[in-house]
């Protein structure tokens, strides 16, 4: 397992335990849009509307402009990345973990 596919791997488990309740039927849905790059077509920006949106409502009270929070939380739960090439391997991630559910 690669770092994407772990960070997307953190994500999947959060958007389990506190994200909308059919969050993988509808990113399946919208899976030809998915892109980890865009703020209004990355996971969270499809489930809430928004990336900042989602950020804040799966993450309430954390101040994301200060420090190392942006880094911590988000990127390494699949939502944000560094540079372009992780937001292509992120989606990348998310599109096979969904394919993967199917599967199953």
């Amino acid at each position: 397992m690669n770092y994407a596919q772990r960070y997307v791997a953190n994500g999947a488990a959060v958007l389990d335990e506190r994200g909308p309740k059919n969050w993988r039927e509808t990113l399946r849905a919208e899976r030809g849009r998915i892109d980890v790059y865009s703020m209004s077509d990355c996971v969270l920006g499809i489930l809430y509307g928004g990336y900042s949106v989602g950020r804040d409502t799966l993450w309430p009270g954390i101040d994301f402009t200060q420090g190392d929070a942006l880094w911590e939380i988000i990127s390494r739960h699949g939502f944000d990345y560094g540079l372009e090439a992780e937001a292509e391997e992120l989606t990348r991630a998310w599109v096979e973990l969904l394919d993967a559910d199917v599967l199953v």
